[in-house]
């Protein structure tokens, strides 16, 4: 499941770049319209299933790890 706020990172051949779900909206049928807003500041609109598609957007694990480490203290 989707969530505002959500970190996410793109990475290809050129590097990575972070982005986060700025919105989320229903889309037509069963589709759902993400938003992400990218760190270069540009807002671009995917559905569900183009993120389960695309394999250069993943979930931003690095900042979700480095989060939790800090807040242990680590």
């Amino acid at each position: 499941m989707y969530n505002v706020g959500d970190k996410w990172t793109w990475r290809d051949s050129e590097g990575s770049l972070r982005g986060y779900i700025s919105e989320l909206k229903p889309g037509n049928g069963k589709t759902l319209s993400i938003i992400i807003k990218w760190e270069n500041g540009r807002m671009i609109q995917y559905n569900d299933y183009m993120i389960k598609e695309e394999t250069r957007l993943s979930y931003d694990k690095e900042f979700y790890r480095n989060q939790k480490l800090e807040s242990l203290g680590i």
